[in-house]
Formats: structure tokens, sequence, C-alpha cells
């Protein structure tokens, strides 16, 4: 797949301590690492849509969280600025 595509995923949302990112667990197999928000710790553990720009192999810049219980978080303005600086530079 190239890069740049919208991906729209649901899974497991969880933590991956060694690369220090969300990874959102497939059922079936596969995995995604997300670019997203600390602030969505909440749903760790809990089965989730996303919605994102994939950046490289197995990797989305997440622009939406939806929990199944209907929650939406989107990226924050610090998050949001973070993204423009770093592709200012």
């Amino acid at each position: 797949m190239p890069r740049g595509t919208r991906h729209i995923e649901t899974g497991t949302l969880g933590w991956d301590a060694s690369n220090r990112l969300h990874v959102l667990h497939i059922p079936g197999g596969g995995h995604w690492y997300l670019a997203m928000p600390g602030r969505t710790a909440r749903l760790i553990g809990h089965e989730v849509t996303v919605e994102g720009i994939r950046l490289g192999f197995n990797m989305l810049d997440v622009s939406r969280v939806l929990a199944v219980d209907g929650v939406t978080r989107r990226p924050g303005w610090g998050a949001m600025l973070a993204r423009l600086l770093g592709a200012a530079i």
C-alpha cells in the first residue's frame, strides 16, 4: 500500500512501551502503530475505530478515534501545532 492513503481500522487499542507508541491490534492478527495524542490513554484496552493517513509500513497518523461507546477524540491544539512545526522543518 502506498504512503499517504486514508485508512479506517477497528481493533483493540494498546500501548507499546518499547516503541512508546499506541498500537491498534486488529482481530485475526496484525497491528498498526499510531501517532496520536496521549490523552487517549483512557481508551487503552478498549475496542476503537481509528481514522488516519498512512505514514509508513504499519504506521498511521490518526485524525480521529471513535470508541465503541461512541466517544470521539480528536487531536488537541498541541498535537496539531507539533505536526505543523514538524512539517515546516
